[in-house]
């Protein structure tokens, strides 16, 4: 458009100005008066369409990317849990196919899976209420952000699980990642109504084998997360 508009302005210059006639050819300058005009009515519309098709195409850009936002931002909806704010199970379905691929070019395991149930957390809810215990798990959710990193995928399974995905390769990594988490729930608290409500979670963890079968991984780590639960005082296994 802007070559256009270019081009149509020296045609104008060519017919306008640019092409007066020489001094001494006065017995012509009524007819090539008459052209100047007729070329710059000419170049005026010329003008005129283009830059209405110029608004014209911007209007649709900027069409064309407010859809292309809202789809995005509907997308992201939908992977989010919005309790929480951690990914769904439905999306995390999606992207672990991605996970496993990059874990196996890389060679060697890469890959931590991170089982985490909240300890009593129907305790709360029967005591205090669905609200509170919205409240509880929504606090968690944003616990579990902030301590994963850029590679790292956390989801909400249900009410009293979640699934880590973290981007590591030694299982003292992921502990470490426990602990961390861990200390913020200790030292988290929840004032409702009067009562203080005060949880803890137990935590399983599974460290990748070369090429194993994700199916195969989250076995382990649900197995390692049902010894963390009857272990009295022992909340970490991996």
């Amino acid at each position: 458009m802007l070559l256009a508009c270019v081009a149509i302005g020296l045609l104008g210059y060519v017919a306008g100005g640019g092409t007066r006639p020489a001094p001494g050819t006065t017995a012509v300058a009524p007819a090539f008066a008459a052209v100047q005009a007729v070329a710059r009515a000419g170049m005026t519309l010329n003008v005129a369409a283009t830059a209405m098709l110029c608004m014209a195409g911007g209007l649709l850009l900027a069409a064309f990317g407010m859809l292309l936002r809202a789809e995005r931002a509907r997308e992201q909806s939908g992977a989010r849990d919005p309790l929480t704010g951690l990914y769904t199970e439905a999306y995390l379905a999606e992207v672990l196919p991605g996970l496993v691929a990059r874990d196996d070019r890389a060679g060697r395991s890469q890959l931590a899976l991170i089982r985490v149930a909240i300890d009593l957390i129907e305790d709360v809810q029967r005591r205090y209420g669905r609200q509170a215990a919205d409240l509880v798990l929504g606090s968690i959710g944003r616990h579990i952000r902030s301590q994963t990193r850029e590679g790292d995928l956390a989801a909400c399974l249900d009410r009293e699980g979640f699934a880590i995905y973290l981007h590591c390769s030694e299982v003292e990594q992921a502990k470490a990642f426990c602990r961390r988490l861990g200390s913020l729930l200790a030292s988290e608290q929840w004032d409702w109504r009067g009562g203080i409500i005060k949880v803890t979670a137990s935590m399983g963890i599974a460290l990748r084998e070369p090429a194993e079968p994700i199916r195969a991984l989250q076995a382990r780590a649900l197995l390692s997360l049902g010894e963390a639960q009857r272990s009295a005082g022992v909340q970490i296994v991996g």
